[in-house]
């Protein structure tokens, strides 16, 4: 039973540590889609807002398009929003990645997205700024800057983001469930494997050393497993088999000298 069970423990510290590495890149990618959907919910704001501020700008009034953007700010407190003029559009974009990529991308109409460092563990906070053009009859005059912390610990993030450290906390629970199952199903079956071809063979090979260490050599081991366990069994019969010739051997030749003892002393006595 000892080798059955050092087998199940190996094959299931494997098996546990396969289930580990595959849970955490689940979850890991869930957690990126889940960037990727926030980065999309900021553009969305971005974008709204940055519609409302170039029909006032188109309008003529300046101020109201600068008004709308701090009243859209204040509307959504997980969010922060705020316009960035032409002129500071370099010195924004200079702490992105891609700074000359990004102003290009915004020059053309497209939005552009950075996220911050990514945090030590699964459950850290993490920023994500998205920029959306700002363009009146075709000419940029700057862009809406969306700000938005991923927040998948404690503290207040906003529903949105709260929902997500639910389904991330969720599918950690069930990553860790699926893996208790795999693990008691698979011990199971390892057991039941275990006791019938590894600890059954090794009782009849017990068994059959015991007997031959005893004297019995007429007995024959019986196991038809055709693997190792099954071959050594049938080394051990022939071994069966050698010292019961070669037993037979010696006990003729003990008769045979007894034989010769008897007849050279009754020589002797004749004589």
């Amino acid at each position: 039973m000892r080798l059955t069970l050092k087998l199940v423990l190996a094959a299931l510290i494997g098996i546990a540590l396969v289930q580990a590495a595959n849970g955490l890149v689940r979850v890991r990618r869930e957690v990126t889609v889940f960037e990727s959907d926030i980065a999309g919910d900021l553009e969305g704001y971005g974008k709204a807002a940055a519609v409302a501020m170039e029909r006032a700008w188109r309008n003529g009034d300046v101020d109201e398009a600068g008004s709308v953007v701090q009243e859209l700010d204040e509307a959504e407190p997980h969010f922060d929003l705020r316009f960035i003029a032409l002129a500071d559009l370099d010195a924004a974009l200079a702490g992105w990645p891609d700074a000359d990529k990004n102003r290009a991308r915004l020059e053309r109409g497209g939005s552009a997205v950075f996220k911050g460092a990514a945090p030590a563990s699964l459950f850290g906070d993490r920023a994500v700024f998205v920029a959306v053009p700002v363009r009146v009859d075709g000419v940029l005059k700057g862009a809406i800057e969306v700000e938005g912390m991923l927040t998948l610990g404690s503290g207040d993030s906003g529903v949105r983001v709260k929902g997500q450290k639910d389904y991330v906390s969720q599918s950690v629970r069930d990553s860790l469930l699926s893996t208790l199952a795999t693990l008691a199903a698979t011990a199971l079956v390892l057991f039941a494997v275990g006791a019938y071809f590894v600890r059954r063979p090794i009782a009849v090979l017990i068994e059959g050393a015991r007997r031959i260490g005893g004297g019995d050599l007429a007995t024959p081991i019986k196991l038809e497993q055709g693997d190792e366990l099954g071959f050594l069994a049938s080394e051990l019969d022939h071994m069966r088999d050698d010292l019961t010739t070669a037993q037979a051997r010696v006990e003729d030749e003990v008769r045979a000298r007894t034989a010769a003892q008897v007849r050279a002393e009754i020589e002797r006595e004749r004589r």
